[in-house]
């Protein structure tokens, strides 16, 4: 006897970056997420990361496409060729990020051993 098998889809986020036109273009995509985890993965060189506040608990699929300039670009187009990583999660997901300072933990390494001394 033959039977359709259900099984959960893969989980995990998919980040592609493409260099055009002076902008580094970013697609990420994201299946079965928790929005902690989703934010935690935008990132934007030189930009404060981004801590989840949005008190959504579903897991969720979706693809994000954005821009930043890169660095030491040759030729910047005057019209980028994405939006913004502010302006893709609004457009896009119909959120929003706000900056604001929070507390955070910081992990600082002072030094490390190439091989380990005894305790």
């Amino acid at each position: 006897m033959n039977f359709q098998l259900m099984r959960a889809q893969k989980r995990g986020i998919a980040t592609q970056e493409v260099v055009r036109d002076g902008h580094i273009i970013v697609r990420m995509r994201a299946q079965r997420m928790p929005m902690p985890e989703i934010a935690r993965s935008l990132h934007v060189p030189g930009e404060a990361p981004v801590a989840d506040q949005t008190g959504l608990t579903d897991i969720y699929d979706l693809t994000l496409e954005y821009c930043y300039p890169a660095r030491n670009a040759q030729a910047i187009s005057e019209a980028p060729p994405a939006p913004s990583v502010f302006t893709a999660v609004q457009q896009q997901l119909g959120l929003q990020l706000v900056a604001r300072r929070v507390s955070h933990h910081v992990m600082v390494i002072d030094s490390f051993d190439k091989i380990p001394l005894g305790n």
